[in-house]
């Protein structure tokens, strides 16, 4: 029976066809990872030294990233032991890798990057510039001016984890030919103890809820009266989102998702 990625999906009450599923995907998708503290390190590698970073990346698929499963069996499990009061943290070190189009070209396997025009153009194309309203890119940081090839989340609980882990990760790419530049992250909080943007807003209150779990537990403790984020989203009474839209968006992400963790870097020689 094919997913149907229309509705909500209860990772609890997975099928065999499902679960196969979280399990390709990588975490910090359907729910974000949680952590307090992250080191992103984006990171250009050497189209000439292909081969390393196609290994390089198997290795991270291999022995670092966190899929989607796993990501939800930690949370859960540090959840009932009762230690945080939100359960998608403390459940260890975290990792999550994305590639932009220039990073698929670079490791020598643009044949299976997402088709998607937006993507292959990338941020810093002039006409994504001006379809986001971005400021010239010559105003922006030094190292965002040529073509970043992808990032690494790698997050964890306490600054200090998140440098040995961020060491780690960065070794792996000099080895691999590839060059980092790393920016930091540390979770913020208002006085009720939820996790905040920087301009004050609560963190991912807009963001729809993919996991029938999650809308469960959004409609026990803080109610939909107001703003219901079930997928798909609801923008007025009685409406919902264009259906086909939407599930066109979320396969392309399930593809790239895919596609990073079990095409590419899986079928790294």
């Amino acid at each position: 029976m094919a997913i149907d990625i229309t509705e909500p999906l209860s990772w609890k009450k997975a099928d065999s066809e499902e679960l196969l599923m979280l399990q390709g995907l990588q975490g910090n998708i359907l729910k974000g990872h949680g952590r307090h503290f992250t080191a992103n390190l984006f990171f250009r590698l050497d189209p000439a030294r292909s081969l390393e970073a196609r290994r390089l990346l198997r290795e991270l698929a291999n022995f670092h990233i966190v899929s989607a499963y796993r990501q939800l069996i930690d949370a859960d499990t540090f959840k009932k032991a009762g230690k945080k009061r939100d359960g998608g943290r403390g459940a260890g070190a975290f990792v999550h890798v994305a590639l932009s189009a220039a990073g698929y070209e670079a490791i020598g396997r643009g044949d299976v990057a997402p088709a998607d025009p937006d993507f292959a153009l990338g941020m810093g194309h002039p006409e994504s510039i001006a379809a986001l309203q971005d400021p010239s890119i010559e105003t922006w940081e030094r190292e965002f001016r040529t073509p970043v090839h992808g990032v690494v989340i790698a997050a964890h609980e306490t600054p200090s984890s998140r440098a040995k882990l961020a060491a780690q990760i960065r070794e792996l790419i000099h080895a691999a030919g590839g060059t980092v530049f790393i920016q930091h992250g540390a979770a913020l909080f208002n006085a009720a103890g939820e996790g905040i943007e920087h301009f004050g807003y609560v963190d991912g209150r807009s963001q729809p809820l993919m996991l029938i779990e999650d809308i469960e537990a959004e409609r026990k403790e803080t109610g939909t009266d107001r703003w219901d984020p079930a997928f798909p989203p609801r923008f007025g009474p009685g409406s919902r989102s264009r259906r086909a839209g939407r599930s066109d968006g979320l396969r392309q992400l399930l593809g790239v998702s895919q596609a990073r963790a079990a095409g590419t870097f899986l079928q790294a020689a």
